[in-house]
């Protein structure tokens, strides 16, 4: 493929920012937009691209070799499997889709087809992120036994007012989880490299008027028994953002750019073996490094660089479709988890959760 031909489907929303950028990647170039809504033809004239009111008529144009799907998640199945189908490559916004059995339809169409099927998790570009990571997998602070992610961002009511779908349980299928909280939270299951066995959560409503959860908690269990707790929510000003991750021998915190690192002598295990009988902590010496990356953050556009080049390379993406259908396991496993009010084993039943949802749907 001497230059990837990449559409954008659904540009009256972030699409619109995606195919702006096309024109800065290495390797391909954009050749269409589509979208159901008819005011997004100003944007593909503005362009110089052909527009598509449908997918339908995309794929039979025979116009692209990939799209990145940009429409709201609930309807991704609805466009990703015939673009999949039909021979088309996938770069799809987050989160996979609303529900597992969606997201599991689409990773089966790439893996029936042979297509790759990437995911738009940019946070994956961030340099702190890259600087945690690698300190992480260097064995820093050892085997982790805790973490915490929280996430607080602030959403107003009239964010929830502009757009009928959002906040609604037919609409977007949850609330925080499933539309703000898809990065921090598959951040940490990347700088941890696992996913539970067993989840706890509990949701509410507290501060807007909307069917889904503003708030968010939970606990995670892993295999071997280590924990984490989540926090997100879309009330907290200002807002915050961060992850810890605490190991055998020292802790780590991610915030913004920066990356603490706190190593400590001896260990955990020597420190609790040491016959140390006092009710005094047992004396440790604490050694500090702080990394401040300022480094650039290519975001989207890294994202959308690493697609065409796992296409064009034959090799798979930074973050492909099953990573992200865990991804979707695991919101659906917390909204579960608060529904019921019980823990749920990881990944959750697909039929128990299609069927809360089509409750929580109908009212």
């Amino acid at each position: 493929m001497e230059e990837m031909r990449l559409a954008v489907v659904g540009v009256m929303g972030k699409g619109r920012q995606h195919a702006r950028q096309v024109g800065q990647l290495q390797g391909a170039r954009l050749c269409a937009v589509a979208d159901r809504n008819p005011d997004a033809a100003e944007i593909a004239r503005e362009l110089k691209v052909p527009f598509f009111a449908d997918i339908e008529s995309l794929i039979r144009s025979g116009a692209a070799d990939a799209i990145i799907c940009a429409v709201p998640h609930p309807v991704h199945r609805q466009v990703e499997v015939p673009c999949l189908e039909a021979g088309l490559h996938v770069l799809s916004e987050k989160p996979l889709a609303a529900t597992p059995s969606d997201a599991k339809a689409i990773v089966d169409a790439a893996r029936r087809t042979g297509r790759v099927l990437g995911m738009m998790f940019q946070y994956r570009q961030r340099p702190a992120v890259k600087k945690a990571k690698e300190l992480l997998d260097a064995g820093a602070i050892g085997p982790w036994y805790y973490a915490v992610m929280h996430h607080a961002i602030n959403r107003t009511q009239a964010y929830y007012d502009a757009r009928p779908w959002r906040g609604t349980w037919e609409g977007e299928g949850g609330g925080v989880l499933v539309n703000q909280a898809p990065h921090p939270v598959e951040t940490l299951m990347h700088l941890l490299g696992a996913f539970p066995r067993r989840v706890v959560a509990m949701n509410n409503r507290l501060r807007h008027r909307m069917q889904t959860e503003d708030i968010a908690t939970a606990i995670l269990e892993f295999d071997g028994g280590a924990q984490a707790a989540l926090h997100a929510d879309t009330i907290g000003l200002p807002p915050s953002e961060w992850w810890a991750i605490w190991g055998d021998r020292g802790n780590l915190r991610m915030e913004d750019r920066q990356v603490v690192l706190r190593q400590i002598d001896p260990d955990v295990p020597g420190a609790i073996a040491s016959g140390h009988a006092t009710t005094e902590p047992v004396p440790v010496e604490v050694t500090q490094r702080v990394f401040d990356e300022t480094g650039p953050d290519s975001k989207h556009l890294g994202m959308m660089q690493d697609f065409v080049d796992a296409v064009c390379q034959g090799r798979q993406p930074m973050v492909g479709g099953p990573w992200a259908l865990k991804c979707v396991e695991l919101h659906a496993a917390l909204i579960l988890s608060a529904a019921t009010g019980r823990a749920v084993d990881f990944p959750p039943d697909y039929d128990e959760y299609d069927a809360l949802i089509e409750r929580l749907r109908v009212g």
